[in-house]
């Protein structure tokens, strides 16, 4: 009787042990193969985005332009305009009747084509409208891109304030030049200023 209890001891402490060892393989399969497919995603998103970045480089390269993405909340993107001095970089929609949203195109021609560009935005506190337009000199530069033209330059010749019904800034006469027209109010919204650029 002894020795059959010793040997049933012995057998339940090996059949212990195997069971352990089993389980401990199984975590270890489940970690490998968890961890293996995690570093294959890695692996394949980083060679996604560097196949990205390197289409895009090479768009760029051979078409001399920047891409900018079709809509905008919503709504579609017809520019993206950068004002360094103001520290201003926003997408300008293609529709006025996201003006809450975004700063967007108000009148004229298409952006960085021949014509008046003009962009109309709120002088709300936001990062995307033109609150700080008003800082704005003379021979400052403006930056505007877009699918078709690739980033062109212009330079600030005017600005001036006028009365809401004032629309002579909208006129598209510009003797074959590329402009931009910056139009917001002023702090007690009782004028517009309007900020005049022209491509170089």
């Amino acid at each position: 009787m002894g020795k059959r209890f010793k040997k049933n001891s012995k057998t339940n402490k090996i059949l212990k042990l195997c069971i352990i060892l089993i389980f401990i393989y199984v975590i270890y399969n489940f970690i490998y193969v968890t961890q293996k497919e995690a570093n294959i995603k890695i692996k394949s998103e980083e060679i996604q985005k560097i196949e990205y970045e390197t289409n895009i480089e090479n768009y760029k390269a051979q078409k001399n332009k920047e891409i900018i993405p079709g809509e905008y909340e919503g709504y579609k993107v017809a520019a993206f305009i950068e004002i360094p001095s103001i520290n201003l970089q926003t997408f300008v929609l293609d529709d006025i009747s996201g003006l809450d949203i975004c700063v967007s195109k108000f009148w004229g021609t298409e952006a960085n084509e021949i014509g008046n560009f003009c962009i109309a935005g709120h002088n709300y506190q936001k990062p995307n409208m033109f609150n700080n337009v008003y800082k704005l000199e003379i021979g400052e530069y403006i930056y505007l891109t877009d699918n078709k033209n690739g980033k062109l330059k212009y330079k600030i010749y005017d600005m001036y304030k006028v009365k809401p019904q004032d629309t002579e800034s909208l006129s598209q006469k510009t003797n074959g030049k590329k402009e931009i027209t910056l139009i917001t109010c002023t702090a007690n919204a009782k004028n517009r200023i309007i900020v005049k650029a022209t491509q170089i």
